[in-house]
Parts: structure tokens; C-alpha cells; sequence
């Protein structure tokens, strides 16, 4: 039998099945945690109206002359402001550039993540790299708390992003290959819940400490328990038998059936063997990012899925790193994003009723058109409207937010088992691309209120029509292999034509006009049968 049909026999969604996800899922908030945890770090800026800057300026300070038009000796903040990283190493005037990098560099660590971890978690399990990453983010946390150097701390940051990418997408790929076909979307999702919960911790952690190391240090205790996840994740059972590691493969879908509770005795789950050169081949067989440009159906679908990643990090980091725009407190602003995106929990049942590609096509284009209206409500002074400006920033990142969860979803069904992690992976380098640009679009407020906003919409309404160039996935059978990968536009599948096209090729026959017709036309009733 084949992998999914061996899901049949111990349970696509059992008991042992939802422990594993429950262990592994709730990892994403830890995941959250260095995501955005400098959103706190960083705001709010000192500005004249709430917290006015001060300084010891080396000349006399003329009346028409502001803090940053001087050269100062050292900088003195107002009363009631947070200590973080901006007091801490006075990131403010002309070096508040540094805000914006100090977010980059943890984005620009995912990126690299993505592409490193990606590579690793085919190669050697999704299991050896989740544990990996785990003990980097907690002992890299920990040294960053006793940093005193603003270079080292961005050194440790971008560490981090590296790791973090490391667990975020694995942990992804993990759930939805312990699980059936059927329960994929479930896995994905419920990921996106534990990372709601992990920025409502952030917005409660960082408002009763108002200290930065003891706000890093209280988050990274409360990963602690994470390293559990050591005694207890399996190895993929789908990376093991597309590696050719088929004993073990049937050994932890065994597990799977003894803790489901199924009747089920060991030498009835038996995977279709290969011969000892197909399996050789398959452990020797390693895939890179390349491989996704190789063919024509991947190769469409990357770039697509490429830019629509980036512009979902974008909008979905830009809003958040926004928070201080709104009116109002912004620990309860941040809280309220993130609870905003319970309801995009139910997006599972409207992608599997309606599809993927229709319901990420709305959800992107609402939330283009509520970002674009937000700058575009005036809000007084006395705060009226402010509520009203709110709540479409909460329905822009809602939507956001949904797409974000189906194209986690999406993108493992477009791409066959061997490069599946490869495929999130590079993906998840676009998305990161976006995520480096969203602190310094968010910056653009300072030149144009509306800039950011509006950027957020525009692309947004973008990635929308992009989407309708994908394939729908809803009931399709995923691909193990890149022979199993078919054009959803065609009856052809691409890479058994090449294989065929290769055979011809390389026979050596003398043949008359009516031979090669004949040979033809049996192929093309071969392919019509496919």
C-alpha cells in the first residue's frame, strides 16, 4: 500500500495523531514570540506631542531649532517612558534607521532560514531539525539579555531568525504529514492559533515589564517546557518512506495504529517496496531549491506563490509594526489585532467548501480595501473616529491573516513530498523579504502618513489577482514524488513526458514512416489513458 492509504488503516486524525499536533503546534508560539517581539522593544518613538525628547546639546539650542537639528552630548527621555532598546542605546533622530534594521535582521535570518533549514529538513528529518532549532532560540535568547553592544545584539537577532525559521516552517511541514490528507488544512491551522496566542502573550508580558531584558527573559522562560518535544515528535512517517527508509516509516505508522486504539497487527501496515536500486537512489537523491524551477508546473507556481508570500508578510508585519500609528494605547491595540484573527480559525471550513483559491482571492482583496480606507478616517485630537479607524485595521489584518493560514495550506499541496519542504522554504524566503521591507515601509509614515497604508492595500489587491493563476488543490491527491506532480491545466504529466521523450531518444532503431506513426499513436492513446 501507499502512504495514504496506510493512513486508512491507523487513522488519519486519532487520538495519538491530535496529542502530536497539540505538542508540536503549540511550539508556533514560541515562534510568535521572537516574530514580534521587538515591536514592544522599539515603540513607542519619543515625539514632541506624548513623550518629548530631550538633550544636553554641546552648543546652545537656537528657538527655531528642534533635538534632532542639534548635536547632542547625550539624550534624556521624559518621564514614563519604557526602557528599551531605543533609551537603551539612544536609537532616535538621525540614528532611528537602526529601529527598522534591528527588525530586518531577524526578518533577514528567517530568509536565510528558510533556504538552510529547508535543505536540512529534507535531508535529514523534520525531527533532527526542529530539536536543533529549539535549543538555538532558547541559548541565543538567553546571551541576547546579557548583550551591552547594539552590533552584538543584531548579530544575536539575526541568529535567532535563523532558528526560528528553522522551527516555524518544519514544525508546519511536521504536522501535516502525521496526519491524513484530509486533516492537512487542520494541522496548518492549528499552528496559526498557537501564534495568536503567543501575541497576546507578547502584548500582556510587555505590558507589566516595562524593562526589555526582563521582558526577553520572562518570554523566554515560558519556551522553556519546548524542549519536552525531544521525547516526544516521531520522525516523519512520509520523509521516511519517500527516502526509502521503509521498515521505519512502517514502525512509526504502527505506533500511530497501537495508539489509536486500532485492532491492528504490525505486519498489516506494509508499504509498497522498491528495489534496492530505486531505494539507494531515493537515500542518495537530494533536491534543492533549484529543482523547483526545473519543470514547467513548478516553475509557474513558485513564482506566483513567491511574490504572493511576500506581499502577505508585508501587509501582515507591516500592520502589526504599525501599532503605534492608531490612537490609543497600543498594548491593547496589539492584543486586539491578534485576538481579531481568531475568526481566521474558521477559514478551514470555507476553503474546504469553497476551495483555496477562491477564498484566498477575497480575503486578499478586502484586506487591500480596508488598509487603503484606514489613513483616509480622520481621527481628532479627542480621539473621535479613532474606533472607526481601528476596526477596518482590524479587518485588514483579519483577512491578512487568513491568507496567511490557507497559503501554509496551499502551498504543501502544490508540490510533491521531496520538495515539499523545499518549497515552504522558499517560500517562506519570499515571505521574509517582505517582512525585512515592512519596518522601513512603516517608517514611511514620518513622510506620508497614508504611505504605509496605502502600500499595504495596493499590494494586497495585487497578490489577489495573482492568485487566480494557481491551480485548485481541494480533494486533490498530493504527489509523493516529482513523477507523480501533473499539470492541473492538462492531462499531460511533465515528467513522465520527459522520461518517455528520453527513451525514444535513446533507442538506437532504423525506422520507416509507418513505424514511427505507429509508435505515436500508441503514445498518444498511452497519455489519454493517463
Amino acid at each position: 500500500m501507499d502512504i495514504d492509504k496506510a493512513f486508512d488503516v491507523v487513522g488519519h486524525f486519532g487520538r495519538h495523531q491530535k496529542w502530536l499536533l497539540f505538542c508540536t503546534q503549540s511550539s508556533v508560539l514560541y515562534v510568535a514570540f521572537h516574530m514580534l517581539m521587538l515591536v514592544f522593544m522599539t515603540q513607542p518613538e519619543p515625539n514632541d506631542e506624548l513623550y518629548p525628547l530631550r538633550c544636553t546639546p554641546i552648543k546652545p539650542i537656537k528657538p527655531n531649532q528642534t533635538v534632532c537639528s542639534v548635536e547632542c552630548e547625550n539624550y534624556i527621555y521624559p518621564a514614563g517612558y519604557p526602557n528599551n532598546i531605543v533609551s537603551e542605546w539612544d536609537l532616535v533622530c538621525d540614528r532611528r534607521y537602526l529601529v527598522a534594521v534591528s527588525v530586518s535582521c531577524v526578518m533577514a535570518g528567517v530568509l536565510v532560514g528558510s533556504i538552510v533549514c529547508g535543505i536540512l529538513s529534507d535531508m535529514f528529518g523534520r525531527r533532527l531539525t526542529i530539536i536543533c532549532s529549539i535549543f538555538t532560540l532558547l541559548s541565543m535568547t538567553f546571551f541576547t539579555v546579557l548583550v551591552t553592544n547594539y552590533t552584538l545584539f543584531l548579530a544575536l537577532r539575526f541568529i535567532i531568525g535563523v532558528a526560528n525559521a528553522g522551527l516555524g516552517i518544519t514544525i508546519t511541514v511536521l504536522g501535516t504529514e502525521i496526519v491524513g490528507p484530509a486533516y492537512r488544512s487542520v494541522a496548518v491551522f492549528s499552528g496559526s492559533a498557537a501564534f495568536i496566542v503567543g501575541m497576546v502573550i507578547l502584548s500582556v508580558v510587555g505590558y507589566l515589564q516595562q524593562t526589555w531584558r526582563s521582558y526577553i527573559l520572562t518570554l523566554n522562560l515560558i519556551g522553556l517546557p519546548f524542549v519536552f518535544l525531544y521525547w516526544v515528535i516521531p520522525e516523519s512517517p512520509r520523509w521516511l518512506y519517500t527516502h526509502g527508509y521503509v521498515d521505519e516509516a512502517e514502525n512509526v505508522l504502527y505506533k500511530f495504529a497501537v495508539k489509536n486504539c486500532r485492532k491492528v497487527m504490525r505486519e498489516e501496515i506494509t508499504l509498497a517496496r522498491k528495489t534496492p536500486a530505486e531505494e539507494d537512489s531515493s537515500r542518495k537523491k537530494r533536491y534543492s531549491p533549484l529543482d523547483l524551477l526545473r519543470i514547467q508546473t513548478l516553475r509557474k507556481r513558485t513564482i506566483i506563490m513567491g511574490v504572493i508570500w511576500m506581499i502577505t508578510s508585508l501587509v501582515y508585519y507591516g500592520i502589526s509594526m504599525s501599532v503605534s500609528s492608531l490612537k490609543g494605547n497600543m498594548y491593547l491595540i496589539f492584543a486586539l489585532l491578534a485576538v481579531a484573527e481568531i475568526p481566521s480559525m474558521f477559514g478551514v471550513f470555507f476553503i474546504e467548501r469553497y476551495g483555496r483559491r477562491l477564498v484566498l482571492m477575497i480575503c486578499y482583496a478586502i484586506a487591500g480595501a480596508a488598509c487603503i480606507f484606514v489613513p483616509y478616517i480622520p481621527v481628532n485630537s479627542d480621539g473621535k473616529n479613532q474606533y472607526i479607524q481601528i476596526c477596518f485595521a482590524l479587518v485588514g489584518k483579519l483577512c491578512i491573516a487568513t491568507a496567511f493560514n490557507i497559503i501554509y495550506v496551499y502551498v504543501s499541496e502544490l508540490y510533491p513530498t521531496v520538495v515539499r519542504n523545499n518549497a515552504v522554504g522558499s517560500c517562506s524566503m519570499c515571505a521574509r523579504v517582505g517582512g525585512i521591507l515592512a519596518p522601513f515601509v512603516a517608517q514611511l509614515g514620518s513622510w506620508w502618513k497614508a504611505a504605509p497604508y496605502m502600500m499595504f492595500g495596493v499590494t494586497g489587491m495585487i497578490a489577489a489577482a495573482l492568485t487566480s493563476f494557481l491551480p485548485e488543490t481541494l480533494n486533490q491527491p498530493v504527489p509523493e514524488t516529482m513523477s507523480g506532480l501533473t499539470d492541473a491545466d492538462g492531462p499531460f504529466k511533465y515528467t513522465e513526458l520527459k522520461q518517455d521523450d528520453e527513451i525514444l531518444n535513446n533507442t538506437e532503431l532504423e525506422l520507416n514512416d509507418g513505424d514511427l506513426d505507429q509508435i505515436i499513436d500508441e503514445k498518444t492513446d498511452d497519455f489519454d489513458r493517463r
